[in-house]
């Protein structure tokens, strides 16, 4: 699991800030984080915007991480693929990409634990077994997460390829297709 939300080399979403009249803080896009510094009462983040190159700081409330989506997987590689239930994974090489959803029944009402995308096949759940991740009726998610990689942030899959697989992705271009 990620030890936080934004590490240095990480691409992000910035929002924009319009309490500027300078256009290039104002102008939504993504960025790459270069730095990033704790004050008393804020945080602070060094940018290099992906579309113009332009460096600039920024409060940390003004960028968000980019999650995974089937359009990112599609730009890298993935293929969707759908089996007999209706189930989908994305699959590139030996790699399957995929999400589940448990409901978990309690005594007076109904929770509902969603994976996001884990380097895992969870098209034959029924060879899972669940119950070692619960706890007190809700599922643990970083006992979950410690056997089933999350890949929802953009960033974890493209370190993941590059670094466990070997798989040399230009993360710029992934970042300017979506």
């Amino acid at each position: 699991m990620r030890k936080s939300l934004y590490e240095v080399g990480d691409y992000v979403k910035y929002g924009g800030d319009y309490s500027t009249l300078d256009e290039t803080r104002r102008e939504k896009g993504f960025a790459k984080i270069l730095n990033i510094k704790k004050f008393d009462y804020y945080w602070l983040v060094g940018l290099e915007l992906v579309k113009s190159k332009d460096k600039i700081s920024c409060v940390i409330d003004r960028i968000r991480p980019i999650d995974t989506s089937e359009k990112c997987l599609k730009e890298i590689g993935f293929e969707g693929e759908i089996d007999n239930a209706g189930k989908k994974a994305y699959v590139m090489n030996d790699i399957i990409i995929s999400s589940m959803c448990i409901n978990i029944l309690h005594k007076y009402s109904k929770s509902v634990f969603i994976s996001g995308f884990c380097i895992a096949d969870f098209r034959n759940n029924e060879m899972i077994d669940f119950e070692k991740y619960k706890e007190d009726d809700f599922i643990n998610a970083q006992k979950f997460y410690s056997d089933f990689k999350n890949v929802n942030n953009l960033n974890d899959l493209l370190n993941y390829l590059e670094s466990e697989k070997g798989i040399d992705i230009d993360k710029e271009k992934i970042i300017s297709l979506i």
